[in-house]
């Protein structure tokens, strides 16, 4: 298809010049940039956003030595798919260390984690939910798999949601 294909690396400081890019876009009448990948001279963008500031960044992953430092920098979400609580743990102290790098408040930035729905075994699903949410998940992504059980967005709604606090 002729699109390239950075490496990962490079695919994270691209996003980061994004995110700089649009911020600036939704927010100023006229843009300038200069970066390393991309470069603006006088860009509109119109019609400005409703929502103010913006809309809401967000951005996922876990990178501890570019993505987490995007994420610090830009994101209002940081979206995680953490492999256990202790997992987590780690990777909020080092989003923490470098949001005070940039000198940003880590309480701006909202934290989502996401979990797959064991359709046979929800308390598994609350079980797995609920230490992130008291190490300080703000919110919550339910990952469902096909085929979909009938009911199964009540059931969540039942015995998940409801039970994860």
């Amino acid at each position: 298809m002729g699109i390239p294909l950075y490496t990962p690396g490079e695919r994270i400081r691209r996003l980061g010049e994004a995110c700089e890019i649009t911020r600036r876009l939704w927010t100023q009448h006229l843009t300038d940039f200069e970066g390393r990948y991309y470069q603006l001279a006088q860009a509109r963008c119109e019609p400005k956003p409703i929502q103010k500031p913006y809309p809401p960044f967000v951005i996922g992953g876990a990178g501890e030595k570019l993505t987490l430092r995007v994420v610090a920098r830009y994101a209002d979400v940081w979206n995680f798919m953490p492999t256990d609580v202790e997992n987590f743990h780690h990777k909020v102290r080092v989003l923490h260390e470098h949001c005070a790098a940039v000198g940003r408040d880590p309480e701006q930035i909202e934290i989502s984690v996401q979990a797959r729905v064991n359709y046979d075994d929800l308390s598994a699903t609350v079980s797995t939910l609920q230490p992130l949410v008291e190490a300080g998940a703000t919110h919550l992504i339910l990952m469902l798999t096909y085929p979909y059980p009938d009911g199964i967005v009540a059931r969540l709604a039942d015995e998940v949601v409801g039970s994860v606090g």
